[in-house]
């Protein structure tokens, strides 16, 4: 099995039901994320195998 790591964190800006972010797609959301997670933690995007959003 190989070994995971969690190197950094990133959520999504928070807004209400029909907001300021109602427009926005949430894979658009999604993708400003990933790409702040590479910017932050200085990871190579392509050693990374797997990443999990989980939706709350």
């Amino acid at each position: 099995m190989a070994e995971a790591y969690i190197v950094e964190a990133v959520r999504t800006p928070v807004g209400r039901r029909n907001g300021g972010l109602a427009a926005v797609h949430p894979a658009d959301l999604g993708a400003h994320v990933l790409r702040t997670l590479m910017e932050r933690s200085g990871a190579d995007p392509a050693a990374v195998g797997m990443t999990i959003v989980e939706r709350r």
